[in-house]
């Protein structure tokens, strides 16, 4: 059984050119064929094996090629295998030994430095934001994903402030190259991202974010606290959510910059500690209390917890309150914009900064 597990780089192997994924997550099917998971927005399509068996997964990422027998294991014991029969104990380490020296230049005017910066993209010059039209506004961008969309976007302005935000938090805190940046179409949501992608609502570009005043809620609450036709459990929703200071961090401003803040908050998450994909996002993440990017998405969750429990979350966001996930990404927009904030948060966002990709 052979895999091939590397970083997203693209190296010569057997004269092809193969553009690698950061690792393959498999589960073992019958008759040997395996079965990609599949993670939007990621295309997956299996080619059938050669007679020797031999796989093709193919992706947005590029093409993975690999053996593997029927005998039924899961994903962490296919990987653990592999790595002792290879003597490393994590799969960069199994890339490093494998493919030290054969590193190609990524597309898009970037620059693979080493291995162990995790492919992680090295600006040649570095952008001016003040593109006149959306194909300049994509070439300005063009570094920091391999495919970039801006179709269907007509303000110029609020696409530079998009680019100012993605090159500065891009080089800030080192992020790998994602696979996408885009414009979609979303009933509510402003934007998305994860660890390979960025995806902005054509209206939040086009028509703004839209400005939420909090106090108009509180007033529309208060109104619905204080009338008898309502029943007490709702009531006692509405008593809550006047306790939030905002429903979240952009819709206080209705900045499309504090959105993107916002999101890269969550590709840092994803991309340092595998907070919302786990293993796809990062490959060194396991579901063990001893692995250490386990460890920080735990130290997330508890002070996310902590903060529901002792109030601070009221200092966030309602939009904070949803979710582990949400939790960080508008503490770290917080934080990124210098704003006063529970001691014990700050610090647990510093502290996943100060760390990096683990």
């Amino acid at each position: 059984m052979t895999l091939y597990i590397c970083d997203s780089i693209t190296i010569e192997k057997k004269g092809a050119r193969q553009n690698l994924l950061p690792f393959l997550l498999t589960k073992p099917q019958k008759r040997g064929i395996m079965k990609m998971q599949y993670v939007k927005p990621t295309y997956t399509k299996i080619e059938k094996p050669d007679s020797k068996g031999n796989f093709f997964v193919r992706l947005a990422y590029g093409v993975v090629g690999g053996y593997m027998d029927t005998k039924k294991m899961t994903t962490q014991q296919v990987i653990e295998e592999f790595l002792k029969k290879n003597g490393v104990d994590t799969p960069r380490e199994f890339f490093k030994k494998k493919f030290k020296g054969k590193q190609k230049p990524a597309a898009g005017g970037t620059n693979i430095s080493n291995v162990s910066n995790g492919g992680n993209a090295q600006i040649v010059s570095k952008p001016k934001s003040n593109a006149t039209n959306v194909k300049e506004a994509e070439d300005i961008i063009k570094n920091y994903a391999k495919t970039v969309d801006y179709s269907g976007a007509k303000d110029i302005q609020r696409l530079n402030d998009i680019n100012d935000v993605v090159v500065t938090l891009f080089q800030k805190y080192n992020l790998e190259i994602l696979q996408t940046i885009s414009t979609a179409n979303y009933k509510r949501a402003n934007a998305k991202a994860c660890y390979a992608s960025l995806k902005i609502n054509k209206n939040a570009i086009n028509n703004g974010i839209q400005k939420y005043d909090w106090k108009v809620r509180i007033e529309r609450n208060n109104q619905i606290i204080n009338d008898p036709a309502y029943s007490d459990s709702f009531k006692q929703e509405k008593i809550e959510e006047n306790k939030y200071s905002r429903w979240s961090v952009s819709s206080s401003t209705g900045d499309i910059k504090d959105t993107i803040t916002h999101e890269i908050g969550h590709i840092i998450a994803d991309q340092y500690i595998g907070q919302i994909n786990g293993t796809w996002a990062n490959i060194n993440y396991r579901n063990d209390p001893t692995n250490n990017c386990k460890i920080a998405c735990d130290k997330i969750e508890a002070a996310y917890k902590k903060a529901k429990s002792n109030g601070d979350i009221y200092k966030i966001s309602m939009y904070g309150a949803s979710n582990k996930f949400e939790f960080f990404a508008e503490s770290f927009s917080m934080y990124e914009k210098g704003e006063d904030m529970p001691d014990d948060i700050k610090n647990m966002v510093e502290e996943i900064l100060k760390n990096g990709k683990l």
